[in-house]
């Protein structure tokens, strides 16, 4: 197994970082040794951790893992942040943790990480504050997806709870990406699929020159980019979301779907209510347009052969639901409950969309095409609006070890598709699926301030940090 190759799938996903935020409520003077030591010992056996994403000059236009070494000093660093103006780790619990790049409170570093190839696949960043640290992780997306990440802190978590073990063994088929072209026609020229869209030559070439205009100025950044729209915080208590639930799927047997899920009746009140804060204020009648989503899905059981449940790589399928505006906004409105259980049918139908197929002809397609650079995966007209869920990442029952603890809280270090929203775990532990659920938002600050009024989501959601 090549373990330097990247799939046809990493080849189309944003070549660009995503990062999580981990809380925790630890002390311990030895907890950066012990982190750091843990990451050495996973390292051993994951070389993707300490390698660099690289143009492939064998196939301009593509992206391949780098067979040399990053230093674990570079990939991990300390940081203590104990000054006067600092509030303490209690405070930011009382808070509800309102960690997020507008937040007047408390924003961590973020790790540095360059403009353009050669990418590090992983930086991290641990803040010290009083009574608790934060544990900052940037993964480059064309390496590791959510998923993968959130895997990944399991053997990290494994590693640092017994720090005098040998290094966590790694099935092969965990780190095989080539698996996922078992099965894959990519022998011949195939039809492009609805949505893969090419980009033009005069888009590309103004690529290039801002890639070229940004090198003179600064290798590395000081932090990820990140739009200057606002991120906010909401908490869905449990009970309010499992009572939305329960009143849409009464309507199920009217629109042709078995059940809809958390995740779909999530997406759907989102994703309506996003659709009425970005309208025109002062021309409401226009409502005859289309309106589109793309949420992500997590394909390694759609895939045939089925990839592991926790394959170390990305394997994301992307769902892309359009709807007449006129509907979504009648269901943001809040008098047709049956509205938005449409909205929230076609979520689910979306989803269940996303095939062995239909993955497969695009993973065929890409797999033939001499420059993955020049597609992108979106339909021709672009999604207004797109739902990541980490809904199913462990992350809060993982226990990283006597000297560090649980985390106690997740959150997102950037977000730079946007309009966009990013679903969290449900607090507490993974046995309890029915927990307060949180998400984070970003619209435009002129849409978010409408988005923070409309009267459904005040009914079933409190916003963090205010």
């Amino acid at each position: 197994m090549d373990w330097q190759y990247l799939s046809p799938l990493d080849q189309i996903l944003p070549r660009m970082y995503f990062g999580k935020i981990l809380c925790f409520p630890c002390t311990d003077e030895a907890l950066f040794p012990t982190l750091k030591q843990g990451l050495s010992k996973i390292a051993v056996n994951i070389p993707q951790i300490t390698s660099f994403v690289l143009d492939d000059d064998s196939q301009p236009g593509n992206i391949r893992l780098d067979s040399g070494r990053d230093s674990i000093d570079k990939i991990l660093v300390y940081r203590e942040d104990l000054g006067a103006d600092i509030p303490d780790y209690g405070r930011l619990r009382m808070a509800a943790f309102p960690i997020f790049p507008n937040s007047p409170l408390f924003y961590p570093h973020i790790p540095e990480v360059p403009w353009v190839a050669p990418w590090p696949v992983m930086r991290a960043e641990v803040t010290r504050l009083r009574e608790g640290f934060i544990l900052v992780v940037l993964a480059h997306h064309c390496v590791f997806d959510g998923v993968g990440l959130s895997k990944l802190f399991d053997m990290w978590a494994a590693s640092c709870r017994d720090p005098l073990g040998p290094p966590p063994e790694v099935r092969l088929e965990r780190l095989n990406r080539r698996a996922i072209l078992e099965d894959s026609e990519s022998t011949y020229r195939r039809s492009q699929p609805s949505v893969i869209t090419k980009i033009s030559n005069r888009r590309q070439i103004l690529l290039n020159i801002i890639s070229l205009l940004r090198l003179p100025f600064s290798s590395m950044l000081p932090r990820p980019l990140f739009s200057s729209w606002p991120i906010t915080m909401y908490r869905l208590p449990s009970h309010k979301l499992q009572n939305l639930k329960v009143i849409i799927n009464g309507f199920v047997h009217k629109l042709g779907v078995r059940f809809l899920s958390t995740n779909d009746v999530l997406c759907a009140l989102i994703w309506s209510c996003a659709t009425l804060a970005m309208s025109h204020k002062f021309r409401p009648w226009i409502t005859s347009s289309l309106c589109s989503t793309g949420v992500s899905v997590n394909i390694r059981s759609k895939l045939q052969p089925c990839l592991p449940d926790d394959f170390l790589g990305c394997a994301i399928g992307i769902a892309y639901i359009g709807m007449a505006k006129r509907q979504l906004l009648a269901a943001a409105e809040g008098n047709s409950m049956e509205m938005l259980a449409r909205v929230a049918a076609a979520i689910r139908r979306g989803v269940d969309g996303v095939t062995n197929e239909k993955m497969k002809d695009i993973i065929s397609y890409v797999e033939t095409e001499e420059n993955a650079s020049k597609l992108q995966w979106r339909p021709k007209k672009l999604n207004d609006f797109y739902i990541a869920s980490w809904a199913h990442h462990r992350i809060y029952d993982v226990d990283w070890g006597s000297g560090i603890g649980k985390c106690e809280a997740l959150r997102v270090a950037q977000i730079f598709l946007m309009p966009m929203c990013v679903i969290l775990p449900p607090r507490g532990s993974k046995k309890d699926e029915n927990g307060d659920v949180e998400v984070a938002i970003s619209l435009q600050p002129s849409h978010m301030e409408r988005f923070r009024k409309l009267k459904l989501m005040t009914e079933v959601a409190e916003i963090i940090g205010c």
